[in-house]
This record gives C-alpha cells, structure tokens and sequence, in this order.
C-alpha cells in the first residue's frame, strides 16, 4: 500500500515538473514570438459553443492599428488643446474687461472727489460770503439811517442788494429814504428785476 502510494506521488511530482517546464517553454516562445500559443488557444476556444461567449480573441497590435491609436489620441490631446486654449482666451478677455472697469470706476472715483472739492469749495466760499455779509448787516443795521445811506452810496449796488437782502425791511426803507433818489430808485429797479419783494430778516 505505501509503495502504491509513493508511486502515485512520483507521478504527480512528475507531471507537476512536466506542466512546470511545459509552462516555462510556451511563455518563452511566446515572449520570443516563434509560436503564437494565444492566438490560437482564443481561436480554438471562439468556437466552441456555450464558451465562444467568455472568450474575445485577442486584436494583434498590428503597426496599422498601433497608427489608428495613435492618430485617435493626437486628435482627444489636440480636442483638450483648443479646449484650454480657448478657456485661456476667456480668461483673458474677463481679466481685460475687468481691468478696463476697474479703470472707468477709477476715472468716476476720481472725478466724484473732484466733483466733492468744487462743491466743498463754493460751500466754504459761499459761508465765508454769508459770514461777511451777516457782519455787514449787523454794522450798517446798528447804525444812524443817515450814516448807512451815505456809506452804502459809495459800494457797489449788488453788494448793498445782498445786505439789503438779509437786512430788516423797515431798517432797509428807512436807509433808502435817506438815499440820493436816484441812488434809492436804481437799487430799487435791480432789486425788482432780481427779485419781486425784499426779504425780512
């Protein structure tokens, strides 16, 4: 029973080294292209039925099909190409308008403060004249009518209306009564043509 067993063992010790070496040969002719054990094995295979399904013969990388690879990846690399350069064009141009509004909204920024200086220059002026004229009115208003109308004959009469203007109306009638008529009545006119009454202060 033992030798029947150790020659059964022998054997299968001897088949296993056979497939082994078997194995080893048929990969180095495969790998040195002298046979094709591949090629033939899936033709074989394709044509039996009910497995012909589990098995695609393998395509040969034949230099025809290694070009049509080739040409098909040139043509998706050269697709991603135009693709990313035609997104850099975008970004381009949006970076070109953006700086362009950046630059519209400098020049408004800019002439906004400039448009803020001439307004906070008249205002500035326009106080200082107020201020001036208040002081005016105050002066030639605490004086004798007498005084006021001699003094008032001899400035220019656009500036005796604007302190006029701001001036008490019974004070302003009284100083024009004591006014050279002519002097009264022209200041009178220009005051009319300017404005229809005087104002009360």
């Amino acid at each position: 029973m033992q030798e029947r067993a150790k020659t059964v063992f022998k054997i299968i010790i001897l088949l296993l080294i056979f497939f082994i070496m078997l194995g080893v040969t048929i990969y180095v002719l495969e790998k040195s292209e002298i046979i094709h054990i591949k090629e033939r094995f899936y033709s074989v295979m394709v044509k039996i039925p009910y497995i012909s399904k589990y098995f695609k013969a393998p395509v040969k990388m034949t230099a025809e099909v290694l070009k049509d690879e080739l040409l098909s990846w040139e043509n998706s690399l050269k697709i991603k190409e135009d693709d990313l350069r035609k997104r850099e064009e975008k970004i381009k141009a949006d970076e070109e308008e953006l700086l362009k509004k950046k630059v519209e909204l400098k020049s408004r920024e800019d002439n906004l403060k400039s448009q803020e200086e001439a307004l906070r220059s008249r205002k500035e002026r326009y106080e200082s004249m107020e201020a001036r004229l208040k002081e005016q009115v105050e002066y030639y208003s605490a004086m004798k009518p007498e005084d006021a109308a001699e003094l008032l004959s001899r400035i220019d009469q656009l500036l005796v209306i604007d302190i006029f203007r701001r001036m008490n109306k019974d004070i302003v009638v009284t100083i024009l009564t004591k006014m050279d008529k002519q002097t009264a009545s022209d200041i009178l006119r220009k005051m009319s043509l300017e404005r229809p009454d005087i104002e009360n202060e």
